[in-house]
């Protein structure tokens, strides 16, 4: 045991420094260019969607255009916390500001929330010509969109031409009596979001200045906002923490129990690392594995059944594995085929075995047909139990843990502390 875990220890750090010296000195990647990337994206829809916004608030019809902005900028905005996450870990420059930019990631979701509140009031300002009512909103429209394409440009790496200017929205007061009290609430509320947009918008472009080094060095950093108190017990990690286990013990039940179960230890490794893959889309069935499970046995299938006995020599075997990596990498090129590249590959090196005395027998791919079966069913077992994973029941019990959340905060709101909450009380208000 003690040398099989030296070799194991050797195989894995001769892995890492393989990959290190191709990742550094022969292909290195970065995700700089992904993640600003995308941040230009967002902010680009972000501008004009507030110019779609604006320009409906004026008076023009609504052509309906802004349903598609809406679900690019909210679908981009979801995925820039993973960007982040590796731009953070192999580009230099985004770990120096990484606070900042996870500031800007926030106040970019801020300001989309802001302005999807400030839409869902239109329908009670259709009969309002709202530029009698609302002064300065020409100005604002035109500050707003100045700072949405300054901010564009310094994403660029351009230098600033303006600063932002203030504008103060008011309400004509004079005329606001002659609305009904829920026209008057609209009125005030869009002064209020429009406000909260300019607000916003200053702070982006103060933050992304700063990150593009476009300040004075003596000017203070944006201040970024603290993060939230969280909850010591996270529901959804908890119900991740339970599937995994699930999948664990019944994999090691099956190598205890079952006899001659075909590769059984990596029945038990390979079924606990995708079950804690699935920890990344929870909502997807174990399903989706059994396709591209099964494409990379066919691979490995026919490399090990077919060529590897025809083969006489290195020269010939390090061909066959090349043509084969190579050829499953560039033509499985695309994001949304990233389960058949990866399991192409890992069945393909799998059902080969490779090794210096090379041994051929049917019984190797027969076994490992079976064992496909054998994972992608106990991985099924982990979607339904002990908690189940399926979208219809995961939707319910996600809606009744809103609605007891929603009850807990009403009902502590008005509650008069006359001391500190206690840490019980902070974690039970985080929770929820």
């Amino acid at each position: 045991n003690f040398n099989r875990a030296i070799l194991r220890s050797q195989q894995t750090t001769l892995g890492i420094v393989v990959y290190s010296l191709v990742s550094v000195l022969i292909w290195p990647v970065s995700s700089r260019g992904a993640f600003e990337g995308a941040v230009r994206k967002v902010i680009g829809n972000q501008r004009r969607l507030f110019t779609h916004y604006m320009a409906h608030l004026l008076g023009a019809p609504d052509d309906k255009s802004s349903v598609q902005l809406r679900t690019e900028a909210t679908r981009t905005l979801g995925g820039l916390g993973a960007l982040l996450d590796h731009a953070e870990l192999d580009t230099l420059e985004i770990w120096e500001v990484r606070r900042q930019w996870r500031g800007f990631v926030a106040q970019m979701t801020g300001l989309q929330d802001t302005m999807e509140c400030w839409r869902q009031m239109f329908q009670e300002l259709e009969e309002i010509n709202a530029q009698r009512f609302i002064k300065a909103l020409p100005e604002i429209d035109a500050e707003v969109g100045n700072r949405f394409a300054a901010i564009e440009g310094m994403l660029d790496d351009q230098a600033p031409a303006l600063q932002p200017a203030e504008v103060a929205l008011e309400v004509d007061r004079t005329h606001l009596s002659e609305l009904s009290h829920f026209q008057r609430g609209a009125v005030l509320l869009a002064v209020s979001y429009l406000t909260r947009i300019e607000q916003e918008t200053r702070t982006l472009f103060d933050s992304i200045r700063y990150i593009r080094g476009f300040t004075s060095p003596n000017a203070p950093k944006p201040v970024v906002d603290a993060a939230a108190a969280r909850a010591p017990l996270d529901p959804d990690r908890f119900a991740g923490v339970l599937r995994v286990t699930a999948v664990l013990w019944l994999t090691l039940l099956l190598y205890m129990y079952v006899p001659d179960l075909p590769v059984a230890s990596a029945l038990v490794i390979l079924g606990t690392v995708i079950v804690m893959l699935q920890f990344l889309h929870p909502q997807a069935s174990s399903k989706v594995f059994l396709r591209p499970l099964m494409f990379g046995l066919v691979v490995g299938s026919v490399a090990y059944i077919f060529i590897m006995p025809h083969l006489s020599g290195y020269l010939e075997l390090g061909t066959m594995i090349f043509a084969f990596i190579f050829g499953l990498t560039y033509i499985l090129h695309s994001p949304r085929q990233i389960l058949l590249k990866f399991m192409g590959v890992a069945l393909f090196m799998v059902t080969t075995s490779i090794d210096v005395h090379q041994h051929y027998s049917f019984l190797t791919v027969a076994n490992l047909a079976v064992f496909v079966l054998i994972l992608v069913g106990s991985l099924l077992v982990g979607d339904h139990f002990p908690i189940s994973f399926r979208a219809e029941d995961r939707f319910q019990a996600i809606l009744n843990r809103f609605f007891r959340s929603c009850e807990f905060l009403l009902s502590t709101a008005e509650c008069p502390w006359d001391r500190a909450p206690s840490r019980l009380q902070q974690w039970r208000t985080a929770f929820h």
